[in-house]
């Protein structure tokens, strides 16, 4: 399939032959309007350079980089949503995982083994391109991103050299760690009460015990989102961290596993995972439970003040928490993962919340050839010279903020960054849609609320884990039909889940 629209290649041709050539054509613009690229002078001044880099080639196209919203996304999913309904979006490239359901986004699968010009190998090779697979209820893959982003905790190995204690390897050692903490003085975690708490650490302790489920929820054959290359030689392994990433999640059948109770949120397992995550209830700030705009840069201060010896963050920490303690309160840090719970429920050992950051890049498939010129434009992206410009030009603005390790191959780093992303161990995802109780629910539900409030509930001790996992239970089954209603899956999907949700 050309990637290239006709009228450009007669007219390349014309140039080519030295035969007299029309009048000149205004440039083809090519608007690109992501997340990651708003309100951040570094990301700006490197995607002018990687825009001066693929115009050296192709002088005719121009690549406009239009910011709505700012870098967390607020603004931007409303200024998409209302893009998407009127029937004639402006932008080309988006942060198509703000509106997953818009239904003419290209899906990169089709693109996965065609050749990327630029670097001559397959489109999935030059690029990680399953480390993380964003797909939307049709089972397409209409976001493809450039870089890892990874939770992990930090701490102070000052303290933890003073105190004769290690890194812990097990949950059980990590709770007998903070209580030393504790004991000696310091605040043992930064945690508040927020998405870190609650949906991180939960989703990690969950997935310990879910990873059989994904038997439920597979492709089979006959299933309208079955892909015999991907689906058909797989089977389960636990041992694999990496294993449930490959099979196609038919999200009908989620949905019917879940309301079924074939997928129990109330079960020995659920209720095991509760505990653990009540048990860092007195390893925690004493403001813990208030959480404001504010509490994530509280809860680092803290850490960078020796007052907690425990801090849990992204990989994107690792770039700058040395500038950030530079002077005479720094401290040796170090990092480990969330150790992995030991006892008998149990299925497989602790996973990280591993998943993709940097650029979230989605196409609108306005025309095909179009969709060729914009297509080329991402290859170019996604190869070593325009990725390469793209981060130089931002070290150069003295603003690189990576989240994680790039997962375009074939871009140097700088020798900071290479070091310190080299400390990074990949365990697999368990943000995963079996764990993702709190991100179920719609944005705007009751629910959402609901279960937060359950959690807090939990922690202060006015309920036990049963009654916790009781009301989760309940909340997720009423979720269904939200959440199959705002994904077009109506009774006629979740009985019969092979059925394709389009027809």
């Amino acid at each position: 399939m050309s990637r290239v629209p006709a009228a450009l290649g007669l007219l390349v041709l014309a140039r080519v032959l030295g035969l007299p050539c029309a009048a000149a054509q205004p440039p083809t613009e090519i608007v690109v309007s992501i997340v990651a690229g708003t309100g951040n002078p570094g990301f700006e001044a490197g995607f002018r350079d990687l825009a001066a880099a693929y115009r050296k080639q192709h002088p005719d196209v121009r690549v406009l980089l239009e910011g709505k919203g700012n870098g967390y996304g607020v603004g931007y999913s409303t200024w998409l949503n209302t893009q998407m309904a009127s029937g004639a979006p402006r932008p080309d490239i988006v942060s198509g995982n703000y509106v997953q359901e818009y239904a003419h986004y290209l899906n990169f699968d089709y693109y996965a083994g065609q050749l990327n010009p630029y670097t001559g190998r397959r489109m999935d090779e030059g690029i990680d391109f399953d480390f993380y697979r964003t797909i939307n209820s049709r089972g397409e893959r209409m976001t493809l991103s450039t870089q890892m982003v990874k939770v992990m905790w930090f701490y102070n190995a000052a303290i933890f050299r003073r105190l004769g204690l290690k890194p812990p390897r097990t949950w059980d050692e990590f709770l007998r760690t903070c209580a030393t903490l504790r004991a000696a003085g310091y605040v043992p975690t930064s945690l508040r009460f927020n998405y870190r708490f609650y949906q991180w650490l939960l989703e990690i302790l969950m997935d310990q015990y879910t990873r059989p489920y994904i038997e439920l929820i597979r492709a089979r054959p006959g299933d309208w989102c079955y892909e015999p290359a991907r689906d058909a030689n797989w089977r389960y392994n636990p041992a694999d961290p990496f294993n449930d990433a490959t099979p196609t999640v038919n999200y009908a059948r989620l949905l019917a596993a879940i309301r079924s109770r074939a997928i129990p949120y109330d079960g020995p397992a659920f209720i095991r995972a509760l505990d653990s995550l009540k048990s860092l209830g007195p390893f925690v700030p004493d403001d813990f439970l208030v959480d404001t705009p504010s509490s994530d840069a509280e809860a680092y201060t803290l850490f960078l003040n020796g007052v907690a010896a425990i801090h849990l963050d992204t990989t994107q920490l690792l770039t700058h928490i040395d500038a950030d303690m530079a002077g005479p309160g720094a401290f040796p840090w170090g990092a480990f993962d969330t150790p992995s719970q030991v006892n008998a429920l149990v299925k497989a050992p602790a996973r990280a919340v591993e998943s993709s950051g940097g650029e979230y890049i989605s196409i609108v498939n306005k025309n095909q050839p179009r969709t060729d010129r914009v297509l080329d434009f991402v290859d170019f992206w996604f190869s070593p010279a325009g990725y390469q410009a793209f981060v130089d030009g931002q070290i150069a603005a003295g603003n690189f903020q990576p989240s994680g390790p790039i997962m375009v191959r074939g871009v140097t780093l700088p020798p900071a960054y290479r070091d310190r992303f080299a400390m990074v161990t990949r365990r697999g995802n368990a943000e995963i849609l079996l764990n993702a109780m709190f991100g179920f629910f719609p944005p705007g539900s009751r629910l959402v609320n609901d279960f937060r409030q359950t959690l807090a509930d939990l922690v202060r001790g006015r309920i036990g884990s049963p009654e916790a996992a009781r009301r989760i239970q309940a909340m997720m089954i009423e979720g269904v039909a939200e959440v199959a209603a705002r994904n077009r899956l109506d009774e006629s999907n979740l009985a019969h889940p092979e059925r394709d949700p389009s027809s």
